[in-house]
């Protein structure tokens, strides 16, 4: 922890992020219309693939993501010289089997396959007639995609929009969660059920829960009218985002120290969210938590209850 604090009094490394960060955004300006080439060099490469065209397509990503960005918090725990930015010193990662792992994976593809072999996917840019032409068969099997790519700006523009309004949207969702007694014991004890915080309390989520958090998800996306390619690249940012806030480390070039005026909330903040509970409910910014708590500073009855549950989650956790 004190690592953590001395790098926030010393923000050479911070600017120096935030400089390079800035160059990549002027390089990106200057030589836009190449990395416009690139983008549509992808989509119509992606267009030919039988596995991007098909209805499972994002279900599967969003698995493949999930287990191969599992290698992060596993290479971090195994690189003692990162033990220095753990937030507690219990902080460590749980090594999880095979079958384990399969579990995890059958639990979260089963019912989102379900819906997509009977759900009609509608992206922007696609024509409506080629929507109730799928509509006429009840299984479906491939997506209906437009045929340009987005423009790079349009991509940029949906991922950071998508994931500002699914932050507006989980706050609300997760305040709720802790405001009402039946909803925390039912839907959400089960993310809290843990003795050491640490990368697997990600998916550690109810049914309700998970379903909850992808169509919240999907709504901030389809709100923007995103491009398949928009929804594709926001599947590995989202969850590592979401890893990120449940590592257990407190790195200086997290994007809480790097982005300006405490915009984003971090591990440090979900940490402190995990352990005490009645406060830092967004998942990846802290405006509206900021809000709230200025709120709660001139006593009006709205803070949470619920660290009473909290207790009870780990004396009953095994």
């Amino acid at each position: 922890m004190q690592t953590t604090q001395n790098t926030l009094r010393n923000p050479s490394l911070v600017n120096v992020i935030r400089l390079f960060l800035l160059v990549l955004v002027v390089l990106s300006v200057y030589y836009y219309d190449v990395i416009q080439l690139g983008v549509n060099c992808v989509w119509n490469y992606l267009l030919t693939l039988w596995f991007f065209n098909s209805v499972y397509f994002e279900t599967w990503l969003t698995m493949g993501c999930y287990l191969l960005l599992n290698l992060y918090p596993y290479s971090v725990d195994c690189l003692r010289t990162l033990d220095k930015y753990k937030i507690e010193k219990s902080v460590q990662y749980r090594t999880q089997t095979v079958i384990g792992m399969i579990q995890e994976a059958i639990a979260y593809a089963v019912p989102f396959m379900f819906l997509d072999t009977f759900m009609v996917k509608k992206y922007c840019g696609v024509e409506a007639s080629i929507w109730d032409r799928k509509r006429e068969s009840t299984i479906q099997y491939t997506r209906a995609l437009p045929v340009d790519a987005p423009t790079f700006a349009q991509l940029m523009f949906q991922l950071m929009a998508s994931l500002i309004l699914y932050d507006v949207f989980f706050f609300f969702i997760h305040y709720t969660l802790h405001r009402s007694p039946w909803l925390y014991k039912t839907v959400h004890k089960w993310h809290h059920s843990h003795d050491v915080l640490e990368c697997h309390v990600t998916n550690q989520l109810s049914h309700v829960e998970r379903i909850t958090l992808v169509l919240s998800a999907n709504t901030a996306l389809k709100v923007f009218n995103s491009h398949p390619l928009t929804r594709t690249v926001f599947v590995p940012v989202f969850q590592l985002l979401l890893i990120e806030n449940h590592i257990g480390y407190d790195f200086p070039w997290s994007l809480s120290h790097v982005v300006p005026f405490r915009l984003m909330g971090g591990a440090r903040k979900h940490y402190a969210h995990h352990m005490q509970g009645g406060k830092h409910y967004q998942p990846l910014f802290s405006y509206l938590d900021h809000f709230l708590e200025r709120i709660q500073s001139t006593n009006v009855k709205f803070s949470s209850p619920n660290r009473k549950f909290h207790r009870l989650s780990k004396a009953h956790s095994s």
